[in-house]
């Protein structure tokens, strides 16, 4: 079997992930940042059921969210662990 060469962008995003980084691809832009770097907060959404249309809201950005409220055991476990 031939092996398959690897251009040098996928094969340099490949090494950084291995490395912790997270590459985020958008909007035909590429965010390469270290994964926990410079974590402030972190925002949990216990419940997806507000019928607020607040323009602040970055809800407003998603196209379909399903209404539900997470499991009470992982909000806990979440909380355990960001501690």
């Amino acid at each position: 079997m031939t092996p398959i060469n690897k251009s040098p962008a996928l094969a340099a995003a490949e090494r950084l992930k291995k490395e912790n980084y997270i590459i985020d691809e958008r909007d035909k832009e590429i965010i390469i940042h270290k994964a926990g770097a410079d974590l402030k907060k972190i925002y949990l959404e216990p419940t997806s059921r507000c019928n607020l249309q607040c323009i602040t809201c970055v809800r407003r950005q998603w196209e379909s969210i399903p209404e539900g409220n997470m499991d009470m055991e992982l909000l806990a476990k979440l909380i355990r662990e960001m501690k």
